[in-house]
């Protein structure tokens, strides 16, 4: 990409940040548990208080907590080593990782193909979602999560670019992060599968290493914690009473707050896939379809309000498929409609709770 291009995505980038930063609210960690109802951050402290050693069938840890014990643990060393308060820890912890993320991402758009309008529109977009870069500033506990959407990042770089190192390595590294990642190794393992450039030595690589590091991070969460994963997580939408219909469709709603202005960008209709993206463009699609499924499958009675938040996890790889699916630059040939476009993403940034303002509050149903 040109040098004016990188200046300009960097100068960008730098105006997203400083607008996130000085309209964030920020708490203490006691407000965040019990103001702001961020009751994990009791358990991830649980984690890393025993650091170095890892807590020993604690009652206290629930399941899927217990196996993203790395990002905690590494918390907890911080803190010991430099003898800082563990929110503090978390807090420096999180800056690494959010400047990591920004750097990740500039890369990535030096990488590709896309236009600077389509470069500037998806930057955009993965800045200024309210649950991204906004809700870590807010809760810098959940850091986790913006280390996964950085490793996103590089998984589709490697599929983009056919380069297994990354898929391999991103794929690997979100197993100690969510269990989401069992979505990413579908989708890995389907473009090894369809790749034209098919290897099969790397095929069994990919599938042994998953089921081994995998199988490590489930035994490591066990001994953690006495719980087990609740499949009601993955199908409790099926035992919800659905004579609160009511109910159902506000959580069903939820998602659409997080992806509406990716409807927006379907507006520029279908464009062609050429012959070499169309595998590229069936692994975001599933991956993308599996993300969003699994919190919708809980239900209101278990996923609750986090539908939104879980959803958005697949963030980056939906992005991806809008971007290589519809015709993008078509629907802003006009520069002020693009300018308004922006304009709005910084609107739609200002999340009711983790912002300083508070007019999106009537959206929180």
């Amino acid at each position: 990409m040109p040098r004016n291009n990188t200046i300009i995505l960097f100068s960008y980038m730098l105006c997203c940040i400083l607008f996130l930063i000085a309209t964030t609210n920020y708490l203490t960690d006691y407000d965040l548990i019990n103001i702001a109802g961020q009751k994990d951050i009791e358990q991830y402290y649980l984690i890393a208080e025993t650091s170095p050693k890892l807590p020993d069938k604690n009652e206290n840890i629930l399941a899927h907590v217990s196996s993203r014990f790395a990002v905690p643990y590494i918390a907890g060393v911080i803190k010991n080593i430099f003898g800082l308060e563990l929110f503090n820890a978390f807090k420096y912890l999180n800056f690494f990782f959010l400047t990591l993320f920004l750097i990740i991402l500039l890369y990535f758009l030096n990488s590709v193909t896309f236009s600077l309008k389509e470069k500037i529109i998806f930057l955009s977009l993965l800045c200024l979602n309210p649950y991204i870069i906004r809700q870590h500033l807010f809760q810098p506990v959940q850091v986790h999560d913006l280390i996964f959407f950085s490793l996103s990042i590089i998984f589709a770089k490697g599929i983009i670019q056919n380069k297994f190192s990354l898929i391999l390595f991103a794929t690997l590294l979100m197993v100690f992060i969510r269990q989401t990642s069992l979505a990413f190794f579908i989708g890995g393992i389907i473009y090894l599968i369809f790749n034209k450039k098919k290897n099969y030595k790397n095929i069994i690589i990919f599938f042994i290493s998953f089921l081994l590091t995998f199988k490590i991070v489930s035994m490591v969460g066990n001994s953690i914690s006495t719980q087990r994963f609740s499949m009601n997580y993955a199908y409790g939408i099926f035992f919800y009473d659905f004579s609160q219909y009511k109910e159902l469709i506000k959580f069903l709603l939820l998602p659409f707050l997080s992806f509406f202005p990716l409807l927006i960008l379907m507006a520029g209709g279908l464009k062609k896939i050429k012959t070499n993206d169309l595998v590229v463009v069936l692994v975001f699609f599933i991956i993308s379809a599996l993300m969003i499924a699994q919190p919708i499958l809980g239900g209101p009675i278990y996923t609750q309000r986090n539908v939104m938040r879980i959803a958005t996890l697949s963030y980056v790889i939906t992005s991806l498929l809008v971007f290589y699916r519809f015709d993008i630059n078509k629907l802003f040939q006009n520069k002020y409609s693009l300018f308004i476009f922006l304009i709005g993403l910084f609107v739609w940034s200002l999340h009711p709770l983790y912002s300083i303002f508070d007019f999106f509050s009537i959206l929180r149903f």
